[in-house]
C-alpha cells in the first residue's frame, strides 16, 4: 500500500494519523518524504551502560517525539536515574520501558515518580523481564488514580 509513488499521495497529516495509530517508527522507513513528514515521531531504541544520557539528550531535544520504547539492558543506578530526564521531552505522551527484574528498586520507583512530571506524558508502562520473559507488566495512565505512584506500587516494584 506504501510502496513508491503511494505515499506521496497522502496527506501529511493523513501520514501523521496513521502512524499514530500505529504506534511505531516503521512507516518512517518507507521512503524520504515519510521521513521528513514523521521525523522521529515513536522510537524504539536501547539503553545499556554508557549510553544513557548520550540518549536521553538526543531524545529531550526531539520536537515531535510522542511514543518511546526502550530496552534498559544493564543499567547502573546513575543510569536509571538518567532515564528521569525524558520528563524534559516537550511531545512525548507515551513511555514503555522493559527492564531486567533484577534491576527494578527504589531507582527505579524514583525515576517513575519523576517521569510523571512529563508536560504531555499520558502512558507510562513498565515491563519487567526475567531471562528475556515479562513477569510484571505494570501500565499507568493519566487520569488514573494509581498515576501518582502511591506506597503500594513502590512495595509492589521493590519486590522484584
Amino acid at each position: 500500500f506504501f510502496f513508491g509513488p503511494m505515499a506521496y499521495q497522502l496527506p501529511a497529516d493523513v501520514l501523521i494519523s496513521i502512524s499514530d495509530f500505529l504506534q511505531s517508527d516503521q512507516l518512517s522507513r518507507v521512503c524520504q518524504r515519510t521521513r521528513d513528514v514523521l521525523q522521529r515521531r515513536h522510537v524504539l531504541c536501547s539503553f545499556e551502560t554508557g549510553n544513557v544520557q548520550q540518549k536521553v539528550s538526543e531524545l529531550t531535544t526531539e520536537p515531535t517525539l510522542h511514543t518511546l520504547t526502550a530496552q534498559c539492558v544493564d543499567l547502573g543506578n546513575g543510569d536509571v536515574k538518567a532515564l528521569a530526564a525524558l520528563k524534559h521531552a516537550p511531545s512525548l505522551r507515551s513511555i514503555t520501558l522493559h527492564v531486567n527484574a533484577n534491576q527494578v528498586g527504589h531507582d527505579v520507583v524514583e525515576m517513575l515518580a519523576e517521569l510523571k512530571a512529563a508536560p504531555a506524558l499520558t502512558s507510562l508502562t513498565l515491563v519487567m523481564n526475567v531471562r528475556g520473559s515479562p513477569v510484571c507488566h505494570m501500565n499507568l495512565h493519566a487520569g488514573d488514580p494509581n498515576y501518582c505512584m502511591p506506597a503500594p506500587h513502590s512495595a509492589l516494584l521493590s519486590v522484584f
